[in-house]
């Protein structure tokens, strides 16, 4: 009887043991396995194919173009490195012109102590969007002279309807990159300038066609207020040395000129009516063969326009 009872006890605390390790023992956390779940399906693009980048703001990408030219251009200059900013798309209508003794965007009386400054500024419509490209002299100090710019901004240096409204400027190494800009810096006309010459000559024929009589200046204004060049002033001119054109002038009893404000366009505009009994062929050819293509110094014209309505004429200059 004893041998069974301790053999019944025995048992049990085997079957203590055995039961014990089933379970976890006190004080160590529980893990199970996840679950296996297949990748999720990739939306828009394969695997191999790159995944685009969001577009960046017109500023941050005219930034980014500046730091990148002056990281991988040592050595370059202030003007290099301007021309290397026409390259981003909302930059392809400016062109860089040196600033010496003007300085758009400041007020009159500021003249920035740098060693060179170049100005990009739009070409065919100056909407208050300008930048500069500054090189500022070894040793100079880059802060104050930022300072400086900050405290003479002129936002509305166009006097127009559409001032500026925001400035930023970036120093790195001797160089200073500064640009004021509103909404309309992000516009981009993909249309060239010349075709937009030639869409002048269909306004300038419409016009005549319902205005007969109508004055050359007349006519420059209405061109003005349809056309897609960018801002143009018009003001009548006289028989005489004319801008653009090589030779004196003469033959026309009414003109007007329509150009952009900022001289560093090359497009230009005229309208003649012929003078009563004039040869209007006649002076159209001596339009064309003393048409000054590189009137503006800097940038030379490839595209010369003379179209006829009557004993009216237009005559224009501009680039591709």
């Amino acid at each position: 009887m004893k041998k069974i009872i301790v053999l019944i006890l025995i048992l049990s605390v085997l079957a203590a043991v055995f039961a014990s390790c089933d379970g976890i023992p006190t004080g160590i956390a529980e893990t199970t396995k996840p679950e296996s779940t297949s990748a999720p399906e990739p939306t828009g693009t394969s695997a191999d194919e790159p995944v685009a980048e969001p577009d960046k703001n017109p500023e941050d990408e005219i930034i980014d173009a500046f730091v990148k030219a002056v990281q991988t251009n040592k050595g370059a200059t202030a003007e290099e490195i301007a021309n290397a900013l026409l390259e981003v798309r909302y930059l392809k209508n400016f062109e860089v012109m040196k600033a010496e003794y003007y300085y758009p965007g400041f007020d009159y009386t500021f003249t920035p102590d740098a060693k060179e400054s170049y100005c990009i500024i739009d070409n065919y419509s100056p909407r208050s969007n300008l930048a500069y490209v500054f090189e500022l002299e070894e040793g100079a100090d880059a802060a104050a002279f930022a300072k400086s710019l900050e405290e003479n901004i002129e936002m509305n240096w166009n006097y127009n309807d559409s001032p500026a409204t925001n400035g930023t400027h970036v120093v790195l190494e001797n160089f200073v990159f500064f640009m004021i800009y509103n909404d309309t810096l992000g516009d981009v006309d993909d249309a060239p300038v010349a075709k937009k010459a030639r869409d002048i000559v269909d306004i300038f024929k419409d016009y005549l066609g319902e205005h007969p009589t109508a004055t050359a200046l007349e006519i420059a204004d209405y061109i003005n207020a349809h056309q897609h060049v960018g801002q143009l002033y018009t003001q009548e001119v006289e028989e005489g040395r004319l801008t653009g054109i090589s030779t004196y002038l003469e033959g026309f009893s009414d003109g007007a000129i329509f150009s952009p404000m900022m001289m560093p366009s090359t497009f230009i505009g005229y309208v003649f009516k012929v003078a009563e009994g004039g040869d209007v062929d006649a002076f159209m050819t001596t339009l064309k063969n003393n048409a000054n293509v590189a009137w503006n110094v800097c940038v030379v014209v490839n595209t010369v326009i003379v179209e006829n309505c009557g004993d009216y004429v237009v005559f224009m200059m501009c680039n591709e």
